[in-house]
């Protein structure tokens, strides 16, 4: 019976256009996890959450096949730094190829 009420709710809601986004998160353990993290910023208005275990940071590689088959598999991540990560999220946003960095100013990661 709560399973049939919540899916009405559910389903009235989606209706409406009115799901929060607080609804989504994603995560992930190893390759998972980069994965979970690259959602995480490509689609943040979307998602409002992301676990990373064992995973990569975002743009760990910077690009370079050696760094994520080297550093970025091996760890600890200690190559890549959070002005270099927040320039170029800040880019990215800036030509559309992700959602605007202010949606995860408060997102647990």
């Amino acid at each position: 019976m709560l399973k049939t009420f919540c899916t009405i709710v559910f389903l009235a809601s989606i209706i409406e256009g009115k799901v929060p986004r607080t609804d989504v998160t994603v995560s992930g353990i190893s390759a998972g996890g980069s994965m979970a993290a690259q959602l995480h910023i490509a689609f943040s208005s979307e998602i409002s959450g992301c676990g990373v275990v064992a995973g990569p940071p975002y743009y760990c590689a910077q690009g370079n096949m050696m760094t994520a088959i080297g550093a970025c598999m091996n760890g600890p991540a200690t190559s890549v730094s959070s002005a270099n990560i927040q320039t170029k999220l800040k880019a990215y946003a800036t030509s559309g190829n992700v959602d605007s960095t202010a949606h995860i100013k408060d997102d647990p990661v």
